[in-house]
């Protein structure tokens, strides 16, 4: 529970105690937040920002979820935090900036005053899975904001008692009551939904490319086959043979895919790490790896086994003529109840990842569903594409024609190549939409762009600095953060008269008539302030136990955005400088905003921060930056994750390339021998996979276009465009993979003498 910065007293502390002790808490855990706090390093003046600062009790924090150290890996919190000034960060800020264990940091910003801390461990986990995140102890918290009400939250967990839940609700404190699944938003269900079925659908591709991969070796084996038939096998052995020979295949498959996958997981989790954004302790669940080998040894068997199933049942001369075969009945039966058994496999191993094996087969169900309408859907199509009319280009017609013969392959690489190409571009998309969201707020470096905080007896120093540094305007706040005005919680800024007049709009002209470095007046945002109180009225603010009673003098307007003041409070109350010095005692920051040429920025604040070891330099480009950095980490992640369908994607088309070669061998020794060369048949090869690459990559940017379109239905708030140049760009990569995979794999075989390929005949 916590409240809008509520601090808890002595007395609030007990009572939370008290309910321990009546049962109606089952334990508790008292903590101090603190928002984009500042810090700097010993070897750097530019400040990084954070994304929060705790203060917590090392004894019980955290209450839920979990906070890893990645150094020191065998130690909790409570064991490395044993000084006031020790502190932890997660590894995504150390590794940023070079850190390591025993370097010392300096933290400020909002409640904290500019504060040197030792790093004593990184973090690789925290409960909330945020990154940019420095956690201390409480009572490092006291000696960072300079007072001892630090806790402004406690996080219960509840009691056994009957009416715990509305005794500690209808308390005075603020308190935040955790959903459950069942409040889960249409949007969340939606998205979980998306991720699930893609993870499945990629499952199901990557079934598609065992199968075809199988079909390449098993088709290189036909007349091996047919002389084994010959001698004297029975169909129930070349099914044995055929089914120990791919399971093996698929037990040593599914070991180094098990590994990989590991490797390849861990990656992504550093990537995403990174950003800032998340920060999550990841490690191999063995179960589902274990049930990964062995659905993939699974699936090479079965698919293995439904490759063989025609040939087994064929007679030798069909096999060795290559005469067309029939499909017998009872091969249709044997393998739907093969793809029945590889229905529950699959799904038994994704109800490991979803925590029920009926809604993993339900979800394997759907998917494999999903891939029957999608292959269907471009079947159709792929057959009305080869059906227009085409230019007089022998090339491009034989490539047609060779297609119209070989749809079923040909849809399967086109739905791979649209489930890659649709995944890097819907994640390309999103992110840029993000990205020029972001840039859209950005707004200009210029005006007050450079900020440096520091303790009040540095401001003249800073701003001599400045002035030489070129400074075409400076402005000096001295803000106290965590003081109370009639029990509520305030900011109060000291200012000069001429910073306020160029800072707010006044409301009364007369605010300022007798405003002096240590005049008792104040001005107060407007809004509730103004029901509250009128001109000439009394108040008293407090600080810690230091109280000042003030004449209300007005009250002013918040800063519209030409002229906000750069990471200053927008509703803080109003008192001369001296004032504030005076009521905040060792708890006043002060802030020094300048105004530099944005094209000196970066080298000004780089040479202040070297100057002003013990102040912290931030400047407009280095808050921008920081946003958009995010992004960029959250874009590499997104299409690192969406590469791995269009990799799945390029071995489908490997795959299907290689089978089509070993199919058409005697076509191409006839090719060969009626005098195409290695270069016609290969243009021929590449012609064919060029338009279903082509076909891929055009279904998969409709495919987003279609979900940009229903996404911005629901949530017109999300108003995302489509990127024409992304699209574009998609597109070519999906040609581009096409050609390649199919060029791979055909280059060797259209250079065999046309001899070697029929005298194999």
């Amino acid at each position: 529970m916590a409240g809008e910065r509520q601090t808890f007293q002595p007395a609030d502390l007990e009572q939370i105690k008290t309910w321990q002790e009546q049962g109606l808490i089952a334990g508790y855990t008292p903590t101090a937040y603190q928002d984009e706090p500042f810090l700097r390093t010993k070897t750097s003046g530019r400040v990084s920002l954070l994304m929060n600062a705790i203060g917590m009790e090392p004894a019980t924090y955290p209450l839920f979820g979990q906070l890893v150290l990645r150094e020191p890996a065998d130690k909790t919190a409570a064991e490395v935090l044993q000084q006031p000034t020790d502190a932890l960060l997660t590894q995504d800020i150390a590794n940023s900036l070079g850190l390591k264990i025993g370097d010392q940091f300096m933290l400020g910003g909002g409640n904290l005053v500019q504060t040197w801390l030792t790093l004593v461990g990184t973090i690789s986990a925290t409960p909330n899975q945020q990154g940019g995140t420095v956690i201390y102890s409480l009572e490092t918290a006291r000696l960072l904001e300079k007072r001892d009400d630090v806790i402004d939250a406690v996080s219960i967990r509840w009691g056994t008692q009957p009416n715990a839940q509305e005794t500690i609700v209808n308390s005075p404190f603020q308190v935040l009551v955790a959903t459950t699944d069942e409040h889960t938003s249409s949007a969340q269900i939606v998205f979980n939904v998306m991720l699930k079925g893609a993870g499945v659908l990629g499952l199901l591709v990557g079934g598609i490319g065992v199968s075809n991969t199988l079909q390449v070796i098993l088709a290189r084996r036909k007349l091996e086959i047919a002389m084994l038939k010959t001698v004297g096998f029975v169909r129930g052995d070349l099914l044995r043979l055929i089914g120990l020979e791919t399971g093996f295949i698929g037990v040593i498959g599914g070991v180094v895919g098990g590994f990989a996958g590991i490797a390849v997981a861990g990656k992504l989790i550093d990537i995403l790490n990174n950003s800032g954004s998340l920060m999550m302790a990841w490690k191999p669940d063995w179960t589902i790896v274990l049930g990964g080998m062995l659905a993939g040894a699974a699936t090479a068997v079965v698919f293995g086994l439904q490759a063989i199933l025609v040939s087994s049942a064929t007679r030798p001369v069909q096999l060795l003529r290559e005469l067309p075969m029939s499909t017998p009945w009872r091969v249709w039966v044997t393998r739907l109840a093969l793809y029945g058994l590889l229905v529950l496999i699959f799904g038994g191993l994704v109800g490991l990842v979803l925590g029920s094996v009926v809604e993993g087969i339900a979800f394997v169900f759907g998917g494999g569903l999903l891939l029957v309408v999608l292959r269907t859907l471009f079947w159709v199509i792929l057959w009305l594409v080869l059906h227009l009319p085409l230019p007089r280009m022998p090339m491009l017609r034989l490539a047609r024609n060779n297609l119209r013969n070989r749809k079923t392959q040909s849809s399967l690489a086109v739905i791979a190549l649209f489930a890659g190409t649709f995944s890097i571009a819907m994640a390309a998309m999103s992110i840029s939409n993000g990205y020029e969201r972001v840039m859209g707020q950005r707004g200009s470096d210029e005006g007050y762009n450079l900020l440096v905080l520091a303790s009040p007896e540095t401001s003249e120093q800073i701003t001599t600095q400045m002035v030489a540094q070129g400074a075409q305007q400076i402005y000096t706040s001295y803000s106290i953060d965590g003081a109370r005005l009639d029990e509520q919680s305030i900011t109060i800024s000291g200012r000069t008269a001429a910073d306020v007049a160029a800072d707010v709009t006044i409301m009364d002209n007369t605010a300022l008539a007798n405003w002096s470095d240590d005049a008792k007046v104040a001005l107060l945002p407007v809004g509730p302030y103004q029901e509250q109180f009128a001109v000439g009225d009394k108040i008293i603010l407090q600080v810690g136990e230091q109280q000042l009673e003030l004449t209300i003098s007005g009250f002013y307007a918040p800063p519209t955005a030409a002229n906000t003041q750069f990471l200053q409070p927008t509703t803080a109350v109003l008192v001369p400088r001296q004032v504030a010095l005076a009521l905040g005692g060792e708890r006043v920051q002060t802030a020094v905003i300048g105004a530099f040429p944005v094209a000196e920025l970066d080298a000004t604040a780089d040479l202040l921060g070297e100057n002003l070891t013990d102040a912290l330099v931030f400047s407009k480009a280095d808050l921008n930056d920081a946003l958009l950095g995010i992004y960029r980490a959250l874009l590499t992640f997104a299409v690192s994750v969406a590469g791995l369908a269009l990799v799945a994607g390029a071995v489908l088309i490997a795959n299907s390339a290689g089978l089509l070669i070993v199919e058409r061998r005697r076509e191409i020794g006839i090719f060969k021998s009626v005098g195409y060369t290695s270069g016609h048949v290969l243009r021929l090869l590449l012609s064919e996979y060029g338009l279903l690459g082509f076909m891929g990559g055009a279904f998969g940017i409709i495919g987003v276009a279609i979900a940009l379109f229903l996404i911005n239905t629901s949530t017109p708030q999300a108003q995302m465009t489509f990127e024409p140049l992304i699209g574009a760009g998609m597109m070519l990569l999906s040609v581009l993979i096409a050609l390649g995979s199919a060029a791979l794999v055909a280059w060797q075989p259209t250079r065999v003498r046309p001899l070697d390929v029929l005298r194999y005949e």
